[in-house]
């Protein structure tokens, strides 16, 4: 992949983690907290932080694979 390709990946990936961790944030007037009690909602908690995190990871190693590139250029 070239720099740009790897940027425009890397942008994706971040939205990705901003799309899995919406769910589990405190957004709008009318949000509460949740219920952390039930174990099914704190197993769905957990499932989106795991996919944000995984997105994250994959934007840094994307970002630092186009520094590379753009530093051996």
């Amino acid at each position: 992949m070239r720099a740009a390709e790897l940027l425009r990946a890397a942008a994706d990936d971040y939205g990705a983690a901003g799309h899995e961790s919406g769910p589990i944030h405190p957004w709008g007037p009318n949000w509460a907290p949740p219920d952390l009690s039930d174990p099914e909602l704190r197993r769905d908690i957990a499932a989106h932080v795991r996919l944000a995190q995984a997105a994250e990871t994959r934007a840094v190693e994307r970002l630092e694979q186009a520094l590379e590139k753009l530093q051996g250029a």
